[in-house]
């Protein structure tokens, strides 16, 4: 974990978002990664997600995505993973580009485009994000 981490310092990652629930996080071994990020100069943001899922409350997301948005604004890097990259990472990545006034399809084709995978993991979370945007008054950044 300590050598991937020192590899996100050397590309600039400056705050590393983890959807991983703890329990996730132990089976995977990144018990200590919000201390090894630390350790090396990275702000570590937690928002957990159970794999496959949606986050649990609308609010809270909205709260956490104008967070993130604001970091970005200041010109922050910031990386994003969950477990594969592809369900989570996706619907937080897609929600700041909602929050951005990006379309949620043009969101979902930029990002499979990076990936180059299909994104997201499920149904439940292209639904979750289509709902975010229609209770998204004003783009954040």
């Amino acid at each position: 974990m300590a050598d991937e981490i020192r590899q996100w310092q050397r590309n600039g990652i400056e705050i590393v978002i983890s959807l991983l629930t703890p329990r996730e996080s132990s089976e995977l071994g990144l018990s200590q990664e919000a201390v090894v990020t630390s350790q090396q100069g990275i702000q570590f943001l937690s928002f957990p997600i159970p794999d496959r899922a949606v986050p649990a409350s609308l609010r809270a997301m909205r709260a956490f995505t104008e967070k993130v948005a604001a970091l970005l604004w200041q010109g922050k890097r910031v990386a994003i993973h969950c477990r594969q990259g592809v369900g989570r990472s996706a619907l937080l990545a897609a929600t700041l580009l909602v929050n951005a006034g990006v379309e949620v399809e043009q969101a979902f084709a930029q990002i499979e485009e990076i990936r180059g995978v299909s994104v997201p993991d499920t149904l439940e979370q292209r639904q979750w994000v289509e709902k975010f945007a229609h209770t998204t008054a004003v783009p954040a950044f």
